[in-house]
């Protein structure tokens, strides 16, 4: 299943497209009532995971849209008595200092690099006196931990 974040963003937009694309990529069929959207914040991801815990069969892991979402969505799933990952493996996304401590496992990007590209392209195109167009894809890097050790493909 997937949580997405607020869908008026391009970060849950990429984000969607990357879970559907990794369904595809395995030969997973994509199931539309397994993507509830949140957004972005702790209490979006308890009630997304709430809802997928009323459906039947539960889905085995959840591709949470961020970190804070996938904390709520890891409370929801302990207040079913339901444990992570035994019962539900969850990836979140972001890997914000509390990922490691709860040992949920995390995609990570790389934020110094992030930071010093936008700088850079905004100097140049400040000096260009010209808008910078396209965009930039950095390599992001799965922070692998217990809360997805029961996940198997």
């Amino acid at each position: 299943a997937h949580i997405t974040g607020d869908m008026n963003t391009k970060t849950a937009q990429d984000r969607l497209l990357g879970y559907k694309e990794a369904l595809s990529d395995w030969g997973l069929r994509l199931e539309h009532q397994l993507i509830v959207h949140g957004d972005f914040s702790k209490g979006s991801g308890i009630l997304c995971m709430e809802e997928l815990l009323s459906r039947t069969p539960l889905p085995s892991a959840v591709f949470v849209g961020n970190d804070l979402m996938a904390l709520g969505a890891m409370e929801a799933i302990g207040k079913h008595g339901l444990r992570v990952p035994d019962d539900v493996a969850l990836v979140g996304y972001d890997n914000i200092d509390l990922a490691a401590s709860l040992q949920l496992t995390t995609i990570m990007q790389p934020k110094f690099e992030m930071g010093q590209l936008a700088a850079t392209t905004l100097i140049t195109s400040i000096e260009k006196g010209e808008p910078a167009v396209g965009d930039i894809i950095l390599d992001t890097m799965l922070i692998e931990r217990k809360s997805s050790a029961a996940t198997v493909l």
